[in-house]
């Protein structure tokens, strides 16, 4: 049995744990057995207790059946009153005390915020009136006189950046070029009287019920790319009162300024001259005075010059109008403008329209306006000093639609190459001194609605050839000195609606053909039809 082979030579075993040493004579049969047997505990995991040993029978030694103490890791004691959480328990001191005061530390920073005063606001007036002094503005000490356009627009910008402050929760995304161009367009409203604009009541300027909107997004203002103004358009809108020009030549993109049919005063801004961009320049029906300033001259871009219907406006039209090189359409009448129409007309190549009627003008018109090979209106009515004929380099603008020389002093005769302007559909030139024959050429403009040679002192006979006209709607002959009979041919001219031959020295009857005319469309015709 195993005591037997425990008392062969050199197979006693040993024992390493001393609680167990003893003598072979106290250890009874099967005790080395259950030693040996009995599995190595797992290696210790911290806060771990090892299951006890299975029981023992009670023939084992009193050592054998001693209690086996629960294993615990050093690392892991903690004393009983530890102030950890259960579920930090085992974690080492510090980290307890960074759980539990981290949150704490976090709370009081957050109160610290909250809690603390705003700020106060800024003051919105000083910061704009800063702004637009460093950005040059003109008429500075305006700014903080009571009752200048200068002065509301300051106030209106302060209250729009303090509306902009609340709104965006104490930010300010308004650069100095906003600021800017707001308060050039702030102090034209006020000097132009903005609180009596007929605008829509949707469009208004200077409203705050919409908030703060962009100058952009202003009735009839147009912007670039780059947020710069290029168009202000306003007609009919009840403006009235001196256009600030200093403020406004801050607009230096501006490309289009139509103020016409108001009733805006004083002279025309010689700062006008600083919109180098500018191509339209629309000022027409209003009652601005005075001469038009050199600098409007400077204007290379411009192509719509219009500053008709302002009766004060006087002055010549000087020899720098060349200057004007992209002009394409010149309406000045009605106005006072005096002196005669210069020479360098001429060098206008891309004029399209010159309207210069109801003026002061005189002497004759010059040959360079044959060089104007795209005009279409040309309009030079009621200027009663004008003399001289009609220039015969007039028929080389093939181009020409309206020619209206009537109510001047013109003399001499109809060019014969008249018929060349194919293009002609009115020739008006009554009330002249204009003698002569209708030449014959008058037939080949087809495209011819109204042919007016009244009150002048025209001779010979209608020449049949006006049959062609088959356009036309109006022919005026009425008080001159025609004679002959009226040709039959006239009878084809089948839309005319007015006709007047009286006044004249026509013989025989009206053609039948031409009384016909009066079931179609004729009208006013005063004759003896059979």
């Amino acid at each position: 049995g195993l005591n037997d082979d425990m008392e062969t030579p050199n197979s006693e075993p040993t024992v390493t744990d001393t609680t167990m040493a003893t003598t072979s004579s106290e250890i009874r049969p099967g005790a080395y057995q259950y030693i040996y047997d009995r599995p190595r505990p797992p290696r210790p995991i911290p806060n771990r207790i090892l299951p006890p040993p299975p029981p023992s029978s009670s023939s084992e030694s009193s050592i054998i059946d001693a209690p086996v103490e629960p294993y615990v890791h050093p690392g892991s004691q903690r004393p009983n009153d530890s102030p950890c959480p259960l579920r930090l328990k085992n974690r080492p001191r510090w980290q307890c005390a960074v759980v539990i005061i981290l949150p704490l530390l976090i709370m009081v920073i957050v109160l610290a915020i909250v809690l603390q005063p705003a700020p106060p606001p800024p003051d919105f007036e000083a910061k704009v009136r800063q702004s637009l002094i460093d950005a040059g503005v003109p008429n500075q000490a305006y700014l903080d006189r009571n009752g200048t356009s200068q002065n509301n627009a300051l106030q209106f910008l302060a209250g729009e950046l303090e509306r902009e402050w609340v709104a965006s929760g104490g930010r300010i995304s308004s650069s100095s070029s906003d600021v800017l161009q707001k308060y050039v367009l702030a102090v034209f409203y006020f000097a132009t009287g903005g609180e009596e604009w007929f605008l829509p009541p949707s469009d208004s300027w200077m409203s705050s019920k919409k908030g703060v909107v962009a100058v952009c997004d202003w009735y009839n203002v147009t912007c670039n790319d780059q947020d710069n103004i290029t168009s202000l358009v306003l007609r009919r809108s009840g403006l009235q009162g001196h256009l600030p020009g200093e403020e406004m030549a801050l607009l230096t993109a501006l490309e289009e300024l139509d103020l016409s049919d108001n009733n805006l005063e004083g002279t025309l801004f010689t700062e006008i001259g600083s919109f180098s961009d500018l191509r339209i320049l629309v000022l027409g029906e209003n009652a601005i005075e005075g001469t038009v300033p050199n600098e409007l001259y400077g204007l290379r871009q411009l192509e719509i010059l219009d500053l008709s219907s302002n009766a004060e406006i006087n002055g010549t039209i000087p020899l720098i109008i060349n200057k004007l090189e992209s002009l394409k359409s010149l309406y000045w009448s009605q106005t006072k403008v005096s002196g005669t129409i210069p020479s360098t007309i001429g060098d206008c190549t891309l004029l399209n329209d010159l309207v210069l009627n109801d003026n002061k003008l005189e002497g004759s018109i010059p040959t360079e306006i044959g060089n104007l090979k795209l005009l279409q209106w040309f309009k030079l009515n009621n200027n009663k000093k004008m003399t001289g004929s009609i220039p015969v380099e007039l028929t080389t603008i093939e181009s020409l639609e309206w020619l209206d020389l009537s109510n001047g002093g013109l003399s001499g005769t109809i060019p014969n190459a008249i018929g060349s302007i194919a293009a002609l559909k009115e020739l008006l030139l009554k009330g002249q001194s204009i003698s002569g024959t209708i030449p014959s050429s008058i037939g080949d403009l087809s495209q011819l609605e109204m042919f007016d040679v009244a009150n002048n002192n025209i001779n010979g006979s209608i020449p049949p050839t006006i049959g062609n006209l088959t356009n036309l709607f109006d022919l005026l002959l009425r008080d001159n000195k025609i004679t002959g009979t009226v040709p039959v041919t006239l009878g084809q001219c089948i839309k005319l609606v007015t006709l007047l031959i009286v006044g004249n020295n026509i013989d025989g009857t009206v053609p039948q053909e031409v009384c016909n005319l009066r079931n179609h469309n004729l009208q006013n015709f005063v004759a003896d039809c059979v």
